[in-house]
């Protein structure tokens, strides 16, 4: 049974960043190899957001890739850089 967690190749989806004072719902593509994602959501109203998971310093990229290649991933860390262009709203 293959873990989904590591799959490379393509996703897409919908989801919803929540806020004290409302939410930002967003439709979303990735392009991922290994645990690395580079994504892009566009915002329901407008806008939309780019960015690239990297390992968060505390993780071992090296040591994710062996788990990718085992059971997958149960927990990784990221950090995710992202630019707006011109800014997302939903």
């Amino acid at each position: 049974m293959a873990d989904d967690s590591c799959t490379g190749g393509t996703a897409t989806g919908a989801g919803a960043l929540v806020f004290p004072y409302g939410k930002i719902r967003f439709a979303f593509s990735e392009v991922r190899a290994a645990a690395f994602p580079v994504a892009t959501a566009t915002g329901a109203r407008s806008g939309s957001v780019r960015g690239v998971a990297t390992p968060a310093p505390s993780q071992d990229p090296a040591a994710a890739v062996q788990q990718c290649a085992g059971a997958g991933l149960k927990r990784f860390q990221i950090d995710i850089h992202a630019v707006t262009a011109p800014s997302i709203s939903g």
